[in-house]
């Protein structure tokens, strides 16, 4: 191909490249006003303007030049001559009205005598990256005077853990000056030595992770002073990913902490009160029933020696009152340990025909001597609650409900109701009005006080802590004349093969050894004498050495073990039964007997074991004793 051509072909490519780009390309003069004497079309797209508008007004451009910028505009196009090359930016006013942004690049044409030529140069519309560094400056602006002015401190640190940056606000609070701190390494500066480590520690596993936030430690101000700050750290990266430092933003919150600390001590004190407390329940629990059970043991000896009527009328009356002063005991005692938290629930499944077996046991006898009818129906249902609780409740409800029924019957039973279980205390007694039957459960309130025959009023004030204790639901239906009934409902335990009721044992006539052991004195004579009046054989302890002694002497058989709980330090009646019935080489029904009311007793269980709570009832004493003794003879 001739050179000519070729040349002209290269042309032909440079102009269509030149007339597609977006870019404004442009010739002008080198001298006078410097007017245009080629504008590519990409002008009209960046301007608005076409091409022609340049080349042929030679005032133009510059009149579309923002005022403000036209000196500098003007200058750059001069300075060309000079230096070869300009480069500025400038505003310019677009046929829309708008201002755009110019980047303005040109380079002086020589001719071969080295004369100016011409201009050649470029235009290109940087409006977006001029507005983006406009905002990208107005919020390090903002962001300066933010960290300038801002109620908390604010500091940099570098890689090494050295202060590079902090605001006046650090200054105001440590009381060290920025110039004072620049440069020097933090830990050691500004942080309580105990303390240095662990925050090091941190401090390089926030520069792996990048950002932390919520770790409150101390600092030390210039005077000395402590102050717990709560830290947000960032690393800050440039946009190549070069590490900048690590912002620290920190919060003064010495008075939460302080206020923390406070109220953390405040728990820990009542902690402590409420075991106190708990303490003095399970110690006055147990030494207020002692003498108490042994004026009882020794009036029902009395009541059964007696052969003058008058003396067993007043004996009659001492033991109701004594039963009285027991009520009182165990509902004030029971009310405490409720209201003080000393007790907690420990919810399982429960078969609650064990439950309805010793409320049978041991209301029966009283049921009786009133000349009424107490009908427990079989149970086969699980409930899930606490047992011992659940007992304590249905307990008191039918106390209630022989009290207040002087004749038909009292009947205790169960049913299903959904994933929800039902029991159910109905009564024949005298009934509730309905505008008491929310003030029944108020402390010492009776519906009729003549009716109560002892009562306290204290029993479904207990039931209701109960039940709210348990999360039970109690509904009460009652008419005035015809009787009561008392339905609670609670969750249902998971359904287990639950083998018949077993038919009761016949009561066997009175008689059998009693391994007897109690360390007061007077409670131990006074249980010794009730028991061989009732036809029994004793053999009396006061302490595991004379269990032994009478052991390995012992003539007859032990048939039942009756001990007290709480016996010393060392040993409980618990270990007694057990270490007798090792040593005799099989299970002898026993009976213990506490003045501890307390969940953990509730949880000891032992086979061939019953549990009863001072003060005794003797009738129910011996009622359980009979029945043990008939079974395991059996």
């Amino acid at each position: 191909m001739p050179s000519a051509q070729k040349r002209l072909l290269d042309r032909i490519d440079i102009q269509c490249l030149i007339d597609s780009s977006p870019i404004v390309h442009y010739l002008a003069r080198p001298a006078g006003s410097y007017p245009f004497t080629f504008v590519s079309p990409g002008a009209e797209a960046n301007t608005g303007f076409s091409p022609d508008r340049f080349t042929t007004d030679a005032e133009f451009w510059l009149s579309r030049v923002h005022p403000d910028d036209r000196p500098q505009a003007a200058l750059g196009r001069a300075a060309v001559i000079e230096a070869g090359t300009h480069s500025h930016q400038y505003r310019f006013q677009h046929a829309d009205g708008g201002w755009r942004w110019i980047h303005d690049e040109g380079t002086l044409i020589r001719d071969e005598a080295r004369a100016p030529l011409a201009i050649s140069g470029v235009w290109l519309d940087i409006t977006d990256r001029k507005l983006a560094e406009v905002s990208l400056q107005q919020q390090k602006e903002f962001l300066s005077s933010l960290i300038e002015n801002a109620p908390t401190i604010v500091l940099i640190l570098d890689e090494q853990g050295r202060v590079s940056k902090v605001n006046p606000y650090f200054e105001k609070k440590s009381g060290f000056s920025a110039a004072e701190v620049i440069g020097k390494d933090w830990f050691e500066t500004l942080l309580p030595q105990m303390d240095r480590e662990r925050i090091r520690e941190l401090f390089q596993e926030v520069l792996k992770r990048e950002t932390v936030a919520g770790n409150v430690n101390p600092i030390t101000a210039k005077n000395g002073e402590m102050f717990e700050i709560e830290w947000f750290a960032q690393v800050l990266r440039s946009p190549s990913g070069r590490f900048d430092g690590l912002l620290c933003i920190g919060h003064d919150v010495t008075d939460r902490v302080q206020y923390e600390k406070a109220l953390e001590a405040s728990k820990r004190e009542a902690e402590r009160a409420n075991a106190a407390k708990s303490r003095f329940l399970i110690t006055a629990s147990h030494d207020l029933r002692q003498p108490l059970q042994a004026l009882l043991l020794l009036n029902s000896s009395l009541r059964r020696m007696a052969v003058d009527p008058k003396q067993e009328h007043m004996l009659q009356m001492q033991g109701q009152a004594l039963k009285g002063m027991g009520s009182l005991l165990n509902s004030l005692l029971d009310i405490g340990k409720l209201e003080s938290g000393a007790i907690q629930p420990k919810i399982c499944d429960v078969a609650v025909r064990d439950v309805f077996q010793r409320v049978q046991a041991d209301f029966d006898v009283q049921a009786r001597a009133k000349g009424l009818e107490l009908r427990v129906d079989d149970c086969p249902h699980t409930a899930h609650t606490d047992e011992d609780l659940l007992n304590q409740l249905i307990h008191n409800v039918v106390a209630n409900a022989i009290r207040y029924t002087h004749e038909g019957s009292v009947r205790l039973y169960c049913h299903r109701e959904g994933d929800k279980l039902k029991i159910v205390v109905e009564d024949s007694g005298i009934g509730i009005p309905e505008d008491q039957r929310e003030r029944i459960f108020d402390e010492f309130y009776q519906v009729d006080r003549a009716a109560t025959n002892g009562g306290l009023g204290l029993g479904l004030s207990i039931v209701k802590r109960l039940a709210a204790l348990l999360d039970v639901a109690i509904e009460i239906d009652s008419q005035v004349g015809k009787g009561s009934t008392f339905c609670f409902t609670l969750a249902r335990g998971a359904e287990a093969s639950v083998e018949p009721a077993p038919p009761p044992v016949e009561s066997a006539s009175k008689g059998g050894t009693v391994l007897l052991i109690d360390d007061d004195a007077a409670v131990l004579a006074a249980s010794q004498l009730f028991l061989e009046i009732e036809g029994y054989e004793v053999v009396a302890a006061s302490s595991p050495g004379e269990v032994d002694a009478a052991l390995a002497t012992g003539t007859r058989p032990i048939d039942l073990i009756v001990t007290d709980y709480q016996l010393n330090d060392v040993q409980t009646g618990l270990d007694i039964v057990a270490a007798v019935r090792r040593r005799l080489g099989r299970t002898v029904p026993a009976i213990l007997v506490t003045g501890d009311t307390s969940p953990a007793i509730g949880d000891m269980k032992l086979a061939g074991l019953e549990m009863m709570s001072k003060p005794i009832d003797t009738n129910a004493l011996l009622s359980v004793a009979q029945n043990m003794i008939a079974l395991s003879r059996s």
